[in-house]
């Protein structure tokens, strides 16, 4: 999986603007986990992730990488359920073949998340996620093959809500900064034919709490 991932970021590399803050931030947190055991009292972190997913709507449909940064807060003193903002992007573009059109476009979103730890041994759980998101896809569609229905290209942008769930595999030691969660399937679906679903991995980085 990920290096799959790797492969498919090395492949894109020039058009990926957001993958050198990405990677920034995720060596920030490699670098800072080895300073000192992490406190009981630390109930908030901030997470990064990467990952590859498919997004469709009224009028377009690709697959392409997605980013995500995060807040979480946990919520009670056993850290099951969590709390988290978050703000997901991705760039889909691709030809359309013979009988569809080319895309480029562009998807945003912000979105709120319930996490929960279904399971749990040791540091290592498997967690259920539930949220809901408000997601902006701006971007133009082509011409594409040699059907007539396609002689000009335009220009859209389109306003989506969705709700989402998610399941993934969250490992946490209590005495490192930084958590690593795997999410094998995400899905948000909503009105206007959208859905967005993706697979990533994410590294999270614990706050000192009060």
């Amino acid at each position: 999986m990920l290096q799959n991932l790797m492969n498919l970021f090395l492949a894109n590399y020039k058009a990926l603007k957001w993958s050198h803050l990405l990677l920034m931030i995720v060596a920030i947190m490699l670098s800072s986990a080895s300073y000192g055991q992490c406190s009981s009292r630390q109930s908030k972190s901030i997470a990064a992730g990467m990952g590859y997913s498919y997004n469709g709507g009224a009028v377009e449909g690709r697959s392409g990488l997605v980013y995500t940064f995060s807040y979480q807060n946990k919520i009670g003193r056993r850290d099951q359920l969590r709390f988290s903002p978050n703000f997901t992007f991705g760039t889909y573009k691709g030809a359309g073949g013979y009988k569809g059109r080319d895309e480029f476009y562009r998807v945003s979103s912000i979105g709120i998340d319930l996490n929960y730890d279904l399971v749990r041994i040791k540091h290592i759980s498997l967690v259920s996620s539930v949220g809901v998101l408000g997601a902006y896809s701006r971007g133009l569609l082509g011409t594409g093959g040699y059907e007539p229905n396609f002689m000009g290209s335009e220009y859209f942008n389109r306003v989506y809500g969705a709700a989402k769930a998610a399941v993934a595999i969250r490992i946490n030691k209590p005495t490192s900064r930084v958590a690593m969660e795997l999410v094998p399937a995400s899905l948000s679906l909503g009105p206007n034919h959208f859905n967005w679903t993706m697979a990533m991995f994410k590294l999270e980085y614990k706050l000192i709490g009060k």
